[in-house]
């Protein structure tokens, strides 16, 4: 069930917000809880099984941590099979099939075979849902979060549909409190409904509207230049807005419920290097990451050659999370590296940067060429697309890649273009909610009220796409 779908946003969004605001304070958790396993199980079915598992899994653990901590004992061997049993339905799920083959690949060069291991269908939000039962299990071992005594409140914390399904990665203790004591008044409804209009508008109206020119562009057997550029910026438009769209919606509809999630994006093409990138990018994934895996393998503690080290393993297995493919290998590999020469050169310090102009150009300028990974479907499209690029191939436009840029595309690309030039801390009339001005409080009801306008229009006819981060 998509957030911009007409079935959300006018049956299942209205009953549960009429049914949780009726309902005596003390029954609301469980009306956003089968709230939320209704809306998982509308999408993924019988896979709701496997959420409400990794639920009891994590809960059962943290129990157990939590335990041995108060005894003095050590709880090594608690965190590596409460690891091992967390990670076990994301691998099987979203990496036996691969791992399958390129082993099959290995071991038929010597004349034996090794059997394909598939899956029909992936868990949609599986990586997301256990990346936070993981944390919630480690914080308690680390004693930054207190354990959940209540099963179902945990569940709840796990499956909640705001931000079930792409994030943001909510860890346990920045909503622990808010579980059982929050506060869902007037003000924060219309804060957090104004912040899901404006992440709705981003998703219908830029995402889904550059997705068929980059879509094109990718597919296009032998792309000139001028279409491979085109749809090469196309799609970081199109990840962009859509995954950040996704982000507002969620911290909106989570504020609507009396939740504060962190925030997720922050004006990454506004960056001055690739480190900068990733403190504005997913940030709760890179936090993630940095938390429980950097830091733990010896962080910016250890000799220049270890940190280099930890960095590529961060970003192996950053890869690795968005999916099982090689694009997304060398993706991450070339994160890694930028950062690494980053490092050497000196240019990881913004904050000393002389040329923020040249800087930001630099940034997004490898931010875009290595989406082109991300984005093909092989190393053999990603090939194609890159030497188009960088190979003058013409500027002729195929009828299909012209037949996608019409009155909705072209003037998405050129708005949407326009983040790559935003200051790096702009104060807007949609992010700045907490600040007042005139200009505010006249202009955003109006753009909000037409940008809910051109999303519901262009929703009805039904030229809807799934959010991108559904598959991860």
């Amino acid at each position: 069930m998509l957030f911009s779908s007409p079935v959300f946003l006018t049956v299942f969004l209205p009953i549960v917000l009429g049914l949780y605001f009726v309902a005596p304070t003390r029954l609301r958790n469980a009306v956003l809880l089968v709230a939320s396993l209704v809306f998982y199980a509308w999408g993924s079915g019988v896979y709701v099984l496997v959420l409400m598992g990794s639920g009891l899994v994590a809960w059962l653990f943290g129990a157990r941590v939590h335990q041995r901590r108060s005894a003095g004992a050590s709880t090594t061997s608690t965190i590596a099979a409460a690891t091992i049993v967390l990670l076990a339905p994301l691998i099987w799920f979203k990496y036996a099939s691969w791992f399958s083959v390129n082993i099959d690949a290995i071991v038929g060069i010597v004349g034996i075979s090794f059997p394909e291991l598939s899956t029909r269908n992936l868990p949609i939000g599986i990586s997301f849902f256990t990346f936070q039962a993981m944390s919630y299990v480690f914080d308690v071992n680390r004693a930054v979060a207190l354990r959940q005594r209540r099963f179902r409140d945990f569940l709840l914390y796990l499956a909640l549909f705001p931000q079930l399904i792409a994030g943001p990665i909510v860890r346990y203790q920045t909503v622990a409190d808010q579980l059982t004591h929050r506060i869902s008044d007037s003000e924060r409804v219309t804060l957090g409904l104004q912040r899901f209009v404006f992440g709705l508008a981003k998703k219908v109206i830029v995402a889904d509207s550059v997705g068929s020119v980059a879509t094109a562009a990718f597919a296009s057997p032998n792309p000139s230049t001028l279409t491979a550029w085109i749809g090469a910026v196309a799609f970081a438009l199109q990840i962009y807005f859509d995954f950040s769209g996704y982000s507002d919606m969620a911290i909106g509809l989570g504020k609507v419920f009396g939740f504060d999630f962190p925030e997720n994006f922050r004006r990454p093409y506004s960056a001055l290097s690739i480190t900068d990138f990733w403190r504005r990018w997913h940030i709760t994934l890179s936090e993630w990451f940095r938390d429980y895996v950097y830091i733990p393998l010896g962080g910016n503690r250890v000799s220049t050659g270890r940190q280099y080290v930890n960095l590529i393993t961060v970003f192996f297995l950053t890869a690795l999370w968005h999916g099982a493919a090689w694009t997304f290998m060398v993706w991450g590999g070339l994160h890694a590296a930028a950062l690494i020469v980053e490092r050497v050169t000196g240019r990881n310090h913004v904050e000393q940067c002389a040329h923020p102009v040249i800087a930001r150009t630099r940034t997004a300028f490898l931010v875009v060429v290595f989406w082109v990974f991300f984005r093909a479907e092989d190393l053999g499209i990603a090939q194609r697309m890159l030497t188009s690029m960088f190979t003058w191939q013409g500027i002729a436009l195929e009828p299909a890649f012209v037949a996608t840029l019409t009155s909705r595309s072209v003037p998405a690309l050129i708005g949407g273009s326009a983040v790559f030039l935003l200051p790096r801390e702009p104060r807007t009339l949609f992010v700045d909610y907490q600040q007042p001005s005139t200009m505010r409080a006249i202009g955003r009801p109006v753009a909000l009220a037409c940008g809910l306008i051109v999303s519901f229009s262009l929703i009805s006819t039904g030229s809807l796409s799934p959010f991108l981060y559904f598959q991860f």
